[in-house]
């Protein structure tokens, strides 16, 4: 019988590339999945910055001293997940917000401090990966007429 002098690959031999290379392309899916998760939440993240920030600079320019102060001090108001859209939060009334603890992955509380000065703690309470954060913005409002 006659040796043959080139090799051949042999069935082990493609089974071993083919798994290897199937080995990689899942990693690079999982990086991509991985990095579309990491571009969806910071979205978010810019988005619930935009809508602390909108209520905030209504509170400060929108409200008067004699509003907030009418509000019970050290009582936790809440704004559901609802409400938190940009045109909605312009408009809200700070007179009819709720004073029940929501049950939704997603609320603003706001809390008034008693002074001479009022301090305003809004808190942006949200889920992402599977954890609560909490975007946390402190101003401060006075009677300066």
């Amino acid at each position: 019988m006659l040796k043959s002098k080139t090799r051949a690959f042999t069935i082990i031999e493609v089974l071993c590339s083919i798994s290897i290379f199937s080995l990689l392309f899942l990693f690079l899916v999982s990086l991509e999945l991985n990095r579309l998760k990491i571009i969806r939440c910071n979205e978010n993240l810019r988005g619930y910055i935009y809508i602390i920030e909108i209520l905030k600079n209504r509170i400060l320019v929108n409200e008067s001293f004699s509003t907030i102060n009418s509000l019970d001090k050290d009582t936790v108001y809440y704004i559901e997940n609802e409400e938190m859209k940009g045109e909605i939060i312009k408009g809200i009334n700070l007179n009819n917000l709720s004073k029940t603890p929501s049950i939704k992955k997603e609320y603003i509380s706001i809390t008034i401090s008693e002074g001479s000065v009022l301090k305003v703690e809004l808190k942006l309470h949200y889920l992402s990966f599977g954890k609560d954060n909490i975007i946390q913005c402190s101003f401060y409002k006075g009677n300066y007429l």
